[in-house]
């Protein structure tokens, strides 16, 4: 009869027994993690409520003012005023800084530095940013950029100067403009345009141009006239769009207005008018 392995029979017991040992170690650990788990979770739940739960008052956050004080109100107004020029406008935005705000009631005011560039001319207006923003919410309610509160500085003797120098007539102040009629639209006459309708195009064309470049084409248009009627203000127009090298865009604005004139003598008609 064979003997028995009586040592490795010993070896084999003994890793039975030191396997069993660990094994229930780490299924203690595991269990106890779980109850920690588990106990950790009952408590919070009796310290949480559900949203529902939550009174008015917890939500409601009326009173809180999100802008508190005036440099908050201007970090937001310039914030909010840089995307407003366009490049056409050809300013830099730090021409206009510092901004200063006032507060009336819950309403921020912010305004910028008032900005007019020399080659506006003497007559031009400033131009600023004026933002409006709610003291409690933050909310920007109106972002605007006026003319100077003093309007035109057509009373100021630079000004009344200037004019004067400006003054021309009409038939040379129009050259340019209708020169450039004939090379857009030539078949549509539109040199015969009545002094209401051209002054039509030019409120539609005024339109068209950007923040700076309507305040200069408006300042550069005013000229001392016998008669304040549309044939003088014309005439101041079209020798700014002259002047400022805008009598080109002035025409293509002019021919796409569907006025076409037949003759001397007779009203120019719209091929398209509206129904």
């Amino acid at each position: 009869m064979p003997r028995k392995n009586e040592h490795g029979d010993k070896n084999v017991l003994g890793f039975q027994r030191l396997l069993c040992r660990r094994s229930i170690g780490a299924l203690s650990a595991i269990i106890g993690i779980v109850v920690t788990g588990l106990l950790a979770l009952v408590a919070c739940t009796s310290m949480t409520r559900p949203a529902t739960a939550l009174s008015i008052a917890t939500l409601d956050h009326t009173g809180f003012n999100v802008v508190p004080d005036h440099e908050t109100a201007e970090a937001i107004a310039v914030a909010a005023s840089r995307a407003m020029l366009d490049d056409a406008d050809n300013l830099e935005f730090t021409s206009f800084l510092p901004f200063s705000a006032d507060l009336d009631g819950d309403i921020w005011t912010v305004f910028s530095n008032p900005v007019q560039p020399k080659d506006w001319g003497p007559c031009s207006e400033s131009l600023f940013f004026v933002v409006k923003i709610n003291r409690g919410t933050g909310k920007i309610l109106d972002v605007t950029m006026p003319s100077s509160e003093g309007g035109l500085n057509s009373d100021t003797p630079a000004c009344q100067a200037w004019m004067r120098e400006q003054t021309e007539p009409y038939s040379e102040s129009a050259i340019a403009y209708f020169q450039a009629l004939g090379k857009t639209c030539p078949n549509n006459n539109l040199e015969r345009l009545a002094p209401g309708q051209l002054d039509s195009v030019i409120q539609q064309f005024r339109k068209s141009l950007s923040v700076t470049e309507n305040n200069s084409f408006y300042a550069w248009a005013q000229t001392a006239c016998v008669a304040n009627d549309f044939t003088c203000t014309n005439g101041g127009y079209l020798r700014a769009a002259r002047d400022l090298n805008l009598a080109q865009k002035l025409a293509e604005k002019a021919c796409g207005s569907n006025l076409v004139c037949h003759s001397d003598g007779m009203a120019c008609e719209e091929t398209n008018p509206p129904k």
